[in-house]
């Protein structure tokens, strides 16, 4: 009910919040809120509230709120009596709890998100291309991941390997149909593992019941020499001396001569491979042999002399293969040999090619194996078309058949 007493007008809001009992009792609790017209003259922007509660009962029942407001007051602007008199209008108090609800939910989602940046894992990679100042930024939304992000450049930038490996050794004994390379693939390491560990010679001569040594990481042996330190070795395999300390557990970097050292992911040479597997050196030629590599009685004078290679019975004209990659040392004609090549190889091998009846490389050239340098022949002292074949090691001649499948 709206009134309008003197210059002022009185607004009377009234909300009940009935119970029962309230229901039953409607004229007592109107004597109990006194209207605003027994009262005089009402103060400008006065507010009062009565609340009254009914007997036995102990809840709010009733309140009534009698707001008056000075009508010569209301001129135009902003500020004083005015805004007060805008905060507290019904319009005003009817949409408080809508933003007190937006006010809410914004909190929530706020929190929300700031809980699931510090959840992140460690392992997610952030953008660090905006320089300190997002690491800065990253050190206020989540302190223990900017720690873990700067822990792991460091490392990084160290080269600090993370969990340091000791050598451990499991057996393994071969079986019938066993070959090394599959033993290799078994136990996840590389053949050269196997073959070095065991000193292993001829792999394809591996019988079975054989009891081999199973290292759990690649890598192969190696036997201090003379003049050797752990500096030396780590540089010559291109690994770190803490890996080669870690992985034989030493102490200390002093070595003596004759130690045995496991090596971490170093590799045995092409040459060290190809003689385990029985391909350091292969047949220039097929063909039944006529003499042996040793001493022998001379064919032509009947004396006892050394033949330094095998003669090989081929057909006149056939292709000579390289037996081993290398280069050309030297060409040309002996009177016992006839047309000759001399190939070098590494770690000190030389091998001769003799009577051809063709030569087709020149000084200085490079040779795979099993590449054609010549063809068969008969020239110088022979008895028949045939090739004489020689190997050396650090220029000392021995047995091709020791390296020859």
């Amino acid at each position: 009910m709206d009134g309008i007493i003197g210059s002022q007008r009185v607004e009377r809001h009234r909300t009940f919040f009935m119970t029962p009992a309230a229901r039953q009792e409607p004229q007592s609790l109107a004597k109990q809120a006194p209207s605003a017209r027994t009262q005089g003259r009402p103060d400008r922007n006065a507010e009062r509230a009565f609340v009254s509660i009914l007997p036995g009962n102990e809840s709010l029942v009733a309140a009534e709120c009698v707001t008056s407001r000075d009508l010569s007051s209301e001129s135009p602007g902003f500020g004083g009596t005015r805004s007060v008199r805008a905060f507290l209008s019904p319009e005003i108090l009817s949409l408080l709890p809508v933003i007190f609800a937006i006010a809410l939910g914004v909190l929530l989602v706020v929190i929300s998100l700031a809980l699931s940046v510090r959840e992140l894992p460690a392992a997610i990679a952030l953008p660090r291309d905006a320089g300190a100042g997002s690491d800065l930024l990253l050190s206020f939304i989540s302190p223990e991941l900017a720690d873990t992000i700067e822990v792991e450049a460091a490392s990084e930038a160290v080269n600090v390997p993370r969990t340091p490996v000791t050598l451990q050794v499991a057996t393994h004994t071969v079986k019938r149909g066993d070959n090394l390379g599959a033993i290799a693939t078994r136990f996840g390491v590389t053949l050269d593992s196997i073959i070095s560990m065991n000193g292993i010679k001829t792999a394809s001569r591996v019988a079975a019941g054989t009891v081999l040594k199973i290292p759990n990481m690649s890598g192969i042996v190696h036997t201090v020499t003379r003049g050797e330190n752990l500096s030396i070795i780590a540089g010559r395999y291109k690994v770190a001396v803490t890996t080669i300390l870690d992985a034989n557990d030493l102490a200390s970097e002093t070595i003596a001569i004759g130690t045995t050292l496991f090596i971490p992911g170093a590799r045995l040479s092409a040459n060290e491979m190809k003689k385990a597997l029985g391909k350091l050196v292969i047949w220039p030629v097929r063909g039944r042999l006529s003499s042996y590599f040793g001493y022998r009685t001379n064919p032509f004078t009947g004396s006892r002399q050394f033949h330094n290679g095998l003669d090989i019975i081929s057909d006149y004209g056939n292709t000579v293969k390289a037996a081993m990659d290398g280069k050309v040392a030297d060409t040309g004609y002996n009177t016992v040999y006839g047309n000759y090549i001399i190939l070098s190889h590494s770690d000190g091998y030389q091998t001769m090619y003799g009577h051809l009846s063709r030569v087709s490389v020149r000084k200085g050239g490079s040779v795979s194996q099993g590449g054609g340098i010549g063809t068969v022949g008969n020239s110088g002292i022979s008895t028949g078309s045939h090739l004489h074949f020689s190997l050396f090691k650090g220029g000392s001649a021995i047995n091709p058949l020791k390296m020859l499948n």
